[in-house]
């Protein structure tokens, strides 16, 4: 969702701000380790405050945007039914294991 400053409210071009919430899960493993359910899942769940600027330069659309927010990693050992332990993080840098969550990104497409 984004809420654009402007006062054209409906050409979605100029500064905004807006909420981004994101959750992802993934599983690794091998074909062999599969047969017998034993792999790892990360999990990355994350709510960010963004600000951003959006233009249009014939036809092409740039999206610069950035924020804050807060962030939740967890690696998870997988190894039966019966057995599951977190990960050790202590070798991960600090910065991947605190709850701050910085966003920078850039977008760009063509527009009809």
């Amino acid at each position: 969702m984004r809420f654009y400053l402007s006062k054209n409210h409906y050409s979605p071009k100029g500064l905004y701000i807006g909420p981004m919430i994101s959750y992802s899960t993934a599983r690794f493993t091998t074909d062999y380790y599969k047969n017998m359910d034993i792999y790892i899942r990360a999990t990355h769940f994350n709510i960010n405050f963004l600000m951003g600027w959006q233009g249009v330069i014939n036809r092409f659309v740039f999206d610069v945007f950035w924020g804050l927010g807060y962030k939740h990693n967890t690696w998870v050992e997988h190894y039966s039914a019966n057995r599951i332990s977190s990960l050790n993080m202590d070798n991960l840098s600090g910065f991947y294991k605190s709850p701050v969550k910085l966003t920078l990104g850039f977008n760009m497409g063509f527009g009809r």
